[in-house]
């Protein structure tokens, strides 16, 4: 599978770690590749080194309002098969919009 043009994160909660226990934050969304919409997730770790990369994608998607997603590029795929995207990555975020608009 090639890579996402871009992704739509939709969710953002945070959960427990399997790897240690602490907080981590889960984004769901939905990844473009060849037009086509494929759902994919990420996990953003506060005690890794690239927080800070996803630190201003995370606030934004905070201050969203329901239904609304936040679409980012500079993004790539760690598991194609298993829609996760590598959180070692810059992303960028593109635009917000709601559900129907895009």
């Amino acid at each position: 599978m090639t890579q996402p043009q871009s992704i739509a994160i939709r969710d953002a909660r945070v959960i427990t770690s399997r790897h240690g226990g602490h907080p981590v934050v889960h984004l769901k969304g939905v990844a473009v590749v060849n037009d086509s919409a494929v759902p994919c997730h990420c996990y953003v770790d506060p005690t890794m080194r690239n927080w800070s990369w996803w630190e201003h994608t995370l606030e934004q998607i905070a201050r969203s309002t329901p239904n609304t997603y936040t679409q980012i590029r500079g993004v790539r795929f760690k598991n194609a098969r298993q829609g996760l995207i590598n959180a070692d990555a810059r992303p960028q975020v593109v635009s917000q919009f709601t559900q129907g608009e895009q």
